[in-house]
């Protein structure tokens, strides 16, 4: 069997077939990304943001590194609460509940609303 080295032919990339283009603006965190714990009133707050619209190339190994976190701190017994709905939050999220946490997520808009929808 012969198989062609260009089997379909090159697609017409001309403005006649171009149809929309969509932009989305994404925080970017002076100083880069956050990510640390710390301990404000007795709770643990784990930050994970500020990556500057690479969320969703890097937010798969830093989630690793949150859920870690999270893990050597609480026990899976506690509620843990993700504040944001974008890439990096449903990561999270999705994270921490295949570790075992009861999550709840808290969002200003449903993740099809977010920048990272984009």
């Amino acid at each position: 069997m012969t198989v062609s080295a260009h089997p379909l032919p090159a697609p017409d990339l001309s403005d006649a077939y171009f149809q929309r283009a969509v932009c989305g603006l994404r925080p970017c965190r002076r100083g880069g990304l956050r990510l640390d714990a710390e301990r404000i009133a007795g709770k643990h707050i784990f930050h994970h943001y500020g990556h500057g619209g690479c969320g969703v190339t890097i937010g798969f190994g830093t989630t690793q590194i949150v859920t870690e976190q999270v893990s050597n701190e609480i026990p899976t017994t506690e509620p843990v609460a993700v504040l944001g709905g974008g890439v990096v939050g449903l990561l999270s999220a999705r994270s921490l509940a295949l570790a075992g946490y009861n999550v709840t997520m808290y969002a200003e808009q449903y993740a099809s609303q977010t920048t990272s929808a984009l």
